[in-house]
C-alpha cells in the first residue's frame, strides 16, 4: 500500500504517518515496522539510521513505479 501511494517521492517516516494514518487503524509503531520489512526487502531506500529503528526523522526513499 505505501509502495504505491507513495511511489518516486522520499518522505520523513513522520511525514508518512502523518500522511496516511488518518481513517485507518494503524500506529506509529505499525508504520516504523513496515517501513523497516520494506527496507530489509530492498524495497525502498532509507537515510542512515541505527540497524532495527527507524525514527521519526528518517528519510525513506520510495522507488518509482
Amino acid at each position: 500500500m505505501l509502495l504505491k501511494e507513495f511511489a518516486g517521492q522520499t518522505l520523513t517516516m513522520r511525514g508518512i504517518y502523518e500522511q496516511h494514518n488518518a481513517d485507518t487503524p494503524y500506529i506509529k509503531k505499525n508504520y516504523k515496522n513496515v517501513l523497516l520489512e520494506l527496507e530489509e526487502e530492498g524495497k525502498i531506500a532509507a537515510s542512515n539510521h541505527r540497524k532495527g529503528t527507524f525514527g521519526d526523522s528518517v528519510m525513506a526513499i520510495f522507488p518509482k513505479l
